[in-house]
């Protein structure tokens, strides 16, 4: 599945433990990050269970401060964009060989 404004607008939509509205793209079978400027508003993006073996290519997203990521193939990681990151969850990530 891809990622557009319209799936971002689709999907769940919470406060999360943390007290952070969170953007859920969880279990979706994503493969790539892309057109994430429709998520500025969010300050957490769940991408649980994907298929991403690359974890960048977001656009500058200031409020977000909390990415998680584990059950996916995350082989490389490019997070320049999100500059007040302070959480990352990428465990369980398994590489593909």
């Amino acid at each position: 599945m891809r990622i557009t404004a319209e799936l971002i607008q689709q999907t769940e939509h919470r406060m999360n433990p943390l007290g952070e509205f969170e953007l859920v793209l969880r279990e979706l079978n994503i493969a790539e990050v892309e057109n994430m400027g429709a998520a500025r508003t969010f300050e957490s993006i769940d991408l649980v269970s994907n298929k991403l073996t690359l974890l960048s290519n977001f656009p500058k997203l200031p409020n977000v401060v909390s990415l998680s990521a584990a059950n996916n193939f995350i082989e490389q990681i490019e997070l320049k964009n999100l500059v007040n990151l302070r959480n990352l969850d990428l465990s369980h990530n398994r590489c593909v060989l």
